[in-house]
């Protein structure tokens, strides 16, 4: 016989060990989002509409970051945190 080996890929979505160390808070939010994690030092932060556009973009030096979301449309918002590590991507809900 002959040997035969399967590889399965699981479905959904694993978040990565960045996305898992970085909070948002509060979600929903209306007047301010609050970043943190231990990886946010040094990351470029930015902020983009459900259509793809970006709406603000931030550099952090420390562990937090707080961002005013007040003046934005309510909606849908995807927020991005790059850093040496990779890239992780929050939804944001603006109310």
């Amino acid at each position: 016989l002959d040997d035969i080996s399967f590889s399965a890929t699981p479905l959904g979505t694993i978040e990565s060990d960045l996305a898992t160390s970085i909070s948002v808070f509060p979600n929903p939010a209306s007047d301010y989002v609050a970043i943190s994690g231990d990886m946010l030092v040094n990351a470029r932060i930015s902020l983009h509409s459900i259509l793809g556009e970006e709406v603000m973009n931030a550099s952090s030096k420390s562990n937090y970051l707080s961002m005013y979301v007040s003046s934005y449309s309510s909606g849908v918002y995807f927020l991005s945190i790059h850093t040496d590590k990779g890239t992780a991507v929050k939804k944001i809900i603006v109310k």
